[in-house]
C-alpha cells in the first residue's frame, strides 16, 4: 500500500461528510471504511493507520437503533 498521510485522510473525511444530504449526520461504519478503501486511504482489516488517526481526531462513534429501539449499527459523525 502507498504511504498515506493523516492530512489526506482528514481532508477526505471532511469532504465526504460535506457531501451528505441535508439532515444526514453520520456514515455507517462499514460503508465509511469501504469508501476509504476505494479512495486508496485504507486497507481492509488494518489498524493504527493514518485513517484511524484522522477518525479519532475528527469523528465520534454513534450507536444507531432501529424503529424497535434495538441496536442496528454504528455510525461515524463529525465532532
Amino acid at each position: 500500500m502507498k504511504q498515506v498521510k493523516v492530512e489526506w485522510c482528514k481532508n477526505w473525511l471532511v469532504k465526504t461528510f460535506e457531501r451528505l444530504p441535508s439532515g444526514v449526520t453520520g456514515i455507517e461504519r462499514n460503508c465509511l471504511f469501504s469508501m476509504a478503501e476505494k479512495a486508496g486511504l485504507y486497507e481492509h482489516d488494518t489498524y493504527g493507520t493514518p485513517l484511524s488517526e484522522a477518525l479519532c481526531s475528527l469523528t465520534k462513534v454513534k450507536a444507531v437503533n432501529g424503529s424497535d429501539g434495538e441496536f442496528a449499527y454504528h455510525a461515524f459523525e463529525l465532532k
